[in-house]
């Protein structure tokens, strides 16, 4: 019995132990192939891999693509990739889409089984990325997939989306390198290519991927330079390139995307060189490439409107807040700007624009702009080199220019009551006005050539002098008050010629012109705000052997920009020759006067209410003449004007200086009576209320009419019945005998005294300037006009 037992127990515990070594050696087994098969696969990773992605890129992508070589290391955790290639579309060029030098990636292998993937670095080199727009609108980037593959994807995307979070794992990127990255876009649709291009390097540090949904994304330390742009000109102009910049550098300590202020070290943009141009057909540059490129493609539009309603749902989150930027130093640096005309120009364009500008800006901080919360520490602009070239049709010389111009302010904020702008310097302004005989000017022919011909609204529909005058308290409330400490033109020069009025052009040369304005106010809103000071002095140039000339003039001023200034105003002009007016003065306003030369003062005390002006002249035979007088209310104003005023305003607007019986005589004898004659005509008066609105040009065309039987009618059809003359206060001094004037009473009289006169002008002009300045000093502030 025992031994049975024993026989039947041996085999059937023999048996489960045979079957347990047999489960353990299967176990064994399996792990040994796969561990030899891991190994295997390991070992030739790369081919496999390299294999992989090329039979991809070949069967996905419509005309394929390559990767020379890829180098996978498992255990440190190592891709690199060296000549990836993404061949474009047919149709689309020659350019790869996407080129790639070599690309590193190391990855920390252990993040994988965390909810963070860490990667050490992210290094690309030499990456380009081409984008074209064949002559049908297509974009290749958007055709780079095989039509069959593309309509699979388009199919899957309309099944179900997954509901709730992204499912993508938060990525840290310890170091972010990006090295000659090039960004080209070519455009064939407008029949001839057009191209646009940048290069970029990049250096990040701690680049945190939390939330792309959300923006949840951060950086550390950053540099961006982005280096050679170029975008060329559109079909239809030069071949020049319309904007070129060398680099632009952007440096910032971190940013968040979810935070409030984004701040950035530095800004450098460096030689900038930009293009305005209008061709032959009256198109611009700008216009034309923004007419290339507003509507866009039809595919981006398909592919766009899968979306539409989501992008509804998103509105309101694209729309939040802006965060603030602040920026501690920007720098523009070496820009130049030209703006070519090539209408009616042939063969060299018109030109305008300046060979440098630089601006420095320290502490600038951009918020919402809606509420103009835009403030900066420090502001510097430097300007060389302005010029403007005349019209079609005029002279070469520039029609205006500045060989300097430097602006410098401390704390600017535009949500603070003031401003202050430290000094605004031009060196050597430069300006030439021409006239020629049919009566368009060259500002005149440039605004028809730029603008075309858009006419001013008529003065009939120009709003009233109260409205024009009135403070608009709701725009001055919008704006800060400005105040410019000081304000300096040196070495200024102008030229007006006008050959429109008589056979001999008027020709004035202005040079030496100074200016130097102190404490300026712009928009100031308080009435009791100390008033500012201005100078401007220069020297006339007078033709011939004749002398120079010298004008200054010293003011007091408050506000300016709204309303009407508070002005006090000494004018002094010293040396005046009448040959210089030229036929502004006609021949028998010469004769009468009895003088070739005149010193005049001005002054003029203006305020909200009422104006006084008064202007004298004392010409080189020692005679006081009246030039001109303005008393009263701004509406209606009592305006008086003497000979000299009287005539040259008169022949500025088309009257005549008509002689005859009854009206003023001049004859052979008049350089005997030649002074009483200037006494009598300098007492007599013309009389006029005339709004002051209108040109004072235009009110008092026919003034100097002195014929009786016209002299009514010109006064009705120029200023409608608001002048009288007071003709009886001339009285006659010999009789009429037709042309026979002489030339000049200093002829008769002898040229020593002229001569004396000539040479003592520039200390007459001195002792006028110490007059002015004490005159000046003496009128009250707020001016009184009563």
């Amino acid at each position: 019995m025992g031994l049975s037992d024993s026989i039947l127990v041996r085999p059937i515990n023999g048996k489960a132990t045979g079957s347990r070594g047999r489960w353990w050696k299967i176990t064994i087994g399996v792990l040994l192939i796969t561990v030899i098969g891991l190994t295997v696969v390991a070992a030739n990773i790369d081919t496999i891999v390299h294999h992989f992605i090329n039979r991809s890129l070949e069967r996905f992508l419509a005309k394929g693509g390559t990767l020379d070589a890829i180098d996978i290391q498992l255990k440190s955790g190592r891709v690199a990739l060296d000549g990836l290639t993404v061949r474009p579309p047919e149709g689309f060029g020659k350019h790869p889409v996407l080129s790639l030098k070599t690309a590193v990636l190391d990855v920390e292998p252990g993040s994988f089984l965390s909810d963070e993937i860490v990667v050490e670095q992210l290094h690309l080199t030499g990456l380009s990325l081409v984008v074209v727009r064949d002559p049908s609108g297509r974009l290749s980037v958007l055709n780079l997939t095989r039509p069959d593959k593309a309509s699979a994807k388009r199919q899957a995307g309309n099944g179900t989306k997954a509901q709730g979070d992204s499912s993508l794992p938060a990525i840290h990127v310890n170091t972010l390198r990006i090295e000659d990255l090039s960004v080209r876009l070519i455009d064939q649709m407008a029949g001839e290519q057009w191209a646009a291009g940048f290069g970029v390097d990049m250096a990040m540090d701690n680049l945190q991927l939390k939330d792309l949904l959300k923006r949840d994304i951060a950086t550390g330390k950053c540099r961006i330079v982005f280096k050679d742009f170029k975008v060329d000109q559109p079909p239809g102009f030069s071949r020049h390139p319309m904007l070129t910049v060398k680099n632009i550098v952007l440096t910032t300590p971190g940013i968040d995307l979810g935070a409030s202020n984004f701040p950035v070290n530095r800004v450098i943009l460096n030689q900038l060189t930009a293009s305005i141009e209008k061709n032959e057909k009256g198109d611009v540059n700008l216009q034309r490439i923004a007419s290339l490129w507003v509507s866009g493609d039809a595919d981006t539009n398909q592919d766009n409107d899968a979306d539409a309603q989501g992008s509804k749902k998103n509105t309101a989150h694209a729309t939040s807040a802006f965060p603030t930027l602040t920026f501690e130093a920007v720098r523009l640096d070496a820009i130049a700007l030209q703006v070519l005309n090539h209408i009616d120009s042939t063969p060299t364009p018109w030109r305008a624009g300046f060979n440098e500008l630089n601006i420095d800006l320290a502490g600038l901080k951009i918020g919402d702009i809606k509420k103009r919360a835009i403030s900066l520490d420090d502001f510097q602009l430097d300007l060389q080199g302005v010029a403007v070239d005349q019209p079609a049709g005029f002279e070469k010389a520039t029609l205006a220019a500045v060989a300097h111009l430097a602006v410098s302010a401390g704390k600017l904020d535009l949500t603070a009551p003031e401003m202050v702008i430290h000094q605004v310097l031009v060196k050597a302004p430069s300006a030439t006005w021409i006239v020629p005989d049919d009566g368009i000017s060259n500002l005149k022919q440039l605004k028809l050539a730029l603008f075309g011909n858009d006419e001013p609204k008529s003065e009939d529909n120009a709003a009233p002098l109260e409205e024009q005058t009135a403070p608009h308290s709701q725009t001055r409330a919008d704006l800060p008050a400005i105040r410019f400490e000081t304000i300096e033109m040196e070495m200024g020069a102008m030229r007006y010629y006008n050959a429109a009025m008589e056979k001999t052009p008027l020709i004035l040369t202005l040079t030496n012109m100074a200016l130097a304005v102190k404490q300026l106010r712009l928009f100031e809103k308080k009435s009791d705000a100390p008033p500012g000071s201005a100078e401007l002095s220069f020297e006339l140039n007078q033709p011939g052997h004749l002398p120079t000339a010298y004008f200054d003039s010293f003011s007091s001023m408050g506000s300016l920009g709204g309303g009407m200034p508070l002005v006090n105003t000494q004018i002094r002009l010293t040396g005046l020759k009448l040959d210089t007016l030229g036929g502004l003065v006609p021949p028998a306003t010469r004769t009468s006067l009895g003088a070739s030369g005149f010193d005049a003062d001005l002054q003029l005390a203006l305020n909200r209410r009422a104006i006084h002006l008064t202007a004298a002249a004392l010409s080189d035979r020692g005679i006081n003449y009246e030039g001109i007088k303005v008393h009263g209310p701004l509406d209606d104003p009592e305006i008086k004007l003497g000979p000299i005023m009287a005539g040259a305003l008169g022949r500025l607007s088309g009257g005549v200086f008509n002689l005859s019986k009854g009206a003023l005589h001049a004859g052979v004898d008049i350089a005997e009576s030649s002074i009483d004659t200037a006494k009598e005509f300098g007492s007599g008066a013309w009389k006029m209320t005339a709004n002051l609105g209108k040109s004072i040009l235009k009110t008092s065309a026919g003034l100097v009419t002195l014929d009786k039987d016209k002299v009514e009618d010109g006064f009705v059809g120029t200023t409608e019945g608001t002048m009288a003359a007071a003709l009886n206060t001339v009285k006659d001094t010999g009789s009429a005998v037709g042309d026979g004037l002489h030339d000049s009473v200093s002829d008769v009289k002898g040229d020593k005294m002229i001569r004396k006169w000539d040479a003592n002008i520039p200390a007459r002009h001195e002792a006028a300037i110490k007059q002015a300045r004490e005159a000046l000093r003496q009128m009250p502030c707020p001016p009184m006009t009563d």
